[in-house]
């Protein structure tokens, strides 16, 4: 699948790069289920991110997983936000 990204403008300015727009790419080709605890769910994600220890290196494989799960939902946004805009006609 190589889709092109059209990147709204209210992204965060890193998708804009030529190194951001490679990341982005990568991040189409994967499912939720490809990702790093991609079967838990983004709530459950974000509390094992909160609860876990910090002098632990737990710590760094979730907020590694929060990383990855917030990048892909990010490139999925603006994937379903230019879908909807070319369905609606480019309003």
């Amino acid at each position: 699948m190589t889709q092109d990204i059209q990147v709204p403008s209210t992204v965060s300015g890193h998708w804009q790069t030529p190194q951001g727009h490679e990341v982005a790419k990568d991040y189409v080709k994967l499912s939720r289920q490809q990702l790093y605890c991609g079967a838990v769910p983004d709530f459950e994600l974000a509390t094992m991110v909160y609860m876990a220890d910090r002098n632990s290196f737990e710590l760094i494989g979730m907020q590694t997983a929060a990383r990855e799960r917030i990048r892909w939902l990010s490139v999925q946004l603006a994937l379903k936000s230019a879908a909807l805009e070319a369905a609606l006609g480019g309003k």
